[in-house]
């Protein structure tokens, strides 16, 4: 299953996680990560995550989100993971 954060047009994608010296790199397992986007990953699972997280400009968080292809309403989606 794939998940994201969902954003509204004109909104900014996720400028909630801190930006240091004019980069995002990985904030680490606490929110908006806790609980089911990260509870089935183990230790050794995180920490290889960990290991090929690559900062970004900060200006990637803060840009703003233009939804414009109403082709995005034919993506499949699903509330939660399947059983």
């Amino acid at each position: 299953m794939i998940r994201g954060f969902p954003a509204a047009h004109g909104s900014s994608y996720a400028d909630f996680f801190p930006v240091v010296d004019g980069a995002l790199g990985f904030p680490g397992w606490g929110r908006p990560f806790e609980g089911p986007d990260s509870d089935d990953l183990d230790h050794d699972a995180r920490a290889r995550i960990e290991a090929v997280a690559v900062p970004v400009p900060a200006t990637v968080s803060t840009a703003t989100v233009e939804l414009f292809d109403d082709r995005r309403f034919g993506v499949r989606s699903c509330s939660s993971a399947p059983s």
